[in-house]
């Protein structure tokens, strides 16, 4: 299937795929400059309760998880 078979059926359904790749990566670079310039605002040495919590619940998890009991039979 060749670009032809592409366009042909984008036209059928009534999408101009060359718009919409268009306002896709238009639209992606928007957010990703958002996220650039939200990352670098970041304090990563003043950490929030929010970005903690993953951390301690997971040292909880470990924590309270039951550890395997060794194997009644050793190999030979």
């Amino acid at each position: 299937m060749g670009e032809s078979s592409q366009s042909a059926a984008s036209l059928h359904a009534g999408i101009d795929l060359s718009q919409f790749f268009q306002v896709f990566f238009e639209e992606a670079g928007e957010n990703l400059d958002n996220m650039e310039r939200m990352l670098l605002a970041l304090d990563v040495g003043a950490p929030t309760t929010r970005r903690s919590m993953p951390s301690s619940a997971a040292r909880t998890r470990s924590r309270a998880a039951p550890r395997p009991s060794a194997s009644p039979m050793s190999p030979s």
